[in-house]
């Protein structure tokens, strides 16, 4: 615990477990949304989520040979943090009227982003400890990072339980059953 005292890491370590907690919130509800609201099969909701690992995939050996060259590891994060912000505004759009690919391109684009976040934000944090506290801080980092992951995954999931119950309380408060049309068919006397 004595490694928080080093601001750099402190503050890498919070940035590292705010962003991955509200980027896994977003992998587990994007899912949610897409199969209980759109009507989607878990498979396709799947590759809707996984596109942006995939770009992160394919960016991180860029963002290596960034940090690599000299490029501020701090203007990344920064240009990082601000796409993926942008990215979840394009999200804040979404309705039950958009196309796959309207809703699988923020999640590519969103992954370039991630690489470029991740990489050097972790070597901010690492690099701000002396190097006999370097084993402590990375299993420290890692386990605030998966902690923050959890309970993000948890506030996120209640949150979105809690909004369903009521929506469907407003909606059945709304309906007047005395007021309904009697039904027209052949069981009904004239």
């Amino acid at each position: 615990i004595r490694v928080f005292r080093h601001p750099g890491f402190t503050f890498g370590v919070i940035a590292l477990s705010l962003c991955f907690g509200a980027y896994f919130a977003s992998i587990v509800v994007i899912p949610q949304w897409l199969q209980t609201t759109m009507n989607y099969p878990a498979q396709q909701a799947g590759f809707m989520v996984a596109g942006t690992a995939l770009m992160a995939l394919t960016t991180s050996q860029l963002a290596s040979k960034s940090v690599a060259k000299g490029i501020d590891p701090r203007l990344m994060v920064s240009l990082a943090v601000a796409w993926i912000g942008c990215m979840a505004l394009v999200r804040s759009q979404w309705t039950s009227q958009v196309s796959f690919w309207q809703l699988a391109s923020p999640q590519l684009i969103q992954g370039f982003a991630m690489s470029f976040f991740m990489l050097p934000l972790t070597m901010i944090s690492i690099n701000s400890v002396p190097p006999e506290e370097v084993a402590s801080a990375t299993g420290l980092q890692n386990f605030v990072r998966t902690v923050t992951i959890g309970i993000a995954t948890a506030i996120t999931l209640t949150i979105w339980s809690n909004t369903q119950q009521e929506a469907r309380s407003e909606i059945v408060s709304r309906l007047q059953p005395d007021e309904a049309a009697p039904e027209t068919g052949a069981d009904t006397p004239p």
